[in-house]
């Protein structure tokens, strides 16, 4: 987090079959050995591709598995 920023709360109303994807500049910040970032469209794809295939997301302590 970052220090001396003021975190505004907020809430968002989901309906039964919606879905919240929460992720860190971690993952669309990180880079292969050529240097290139992951990104954020990559992302996105990796993400429609998974809702495509119907994968079953779950999680585990700080682990995200899909099956």
């Amino acid at each position: 987090m970052i220090e001396d920023f003021d975190y505004a709360p907020d809430t968002v109303d989901l309906a039964p079959g919606d879905l919240l994807v929460l992720y860190t500049d971690g993952i669309s910040e990180a880079v292969n050995p050529a240097g290139e970032q992951y990104g954020r469209e990559r992302l996105r794809a990796a993400y429609e591709h998974a809702v495509e295939q119907r994968y079953r997301f779950y999680s585990y302590g700080d682990c995200m598995f899909i099956e």
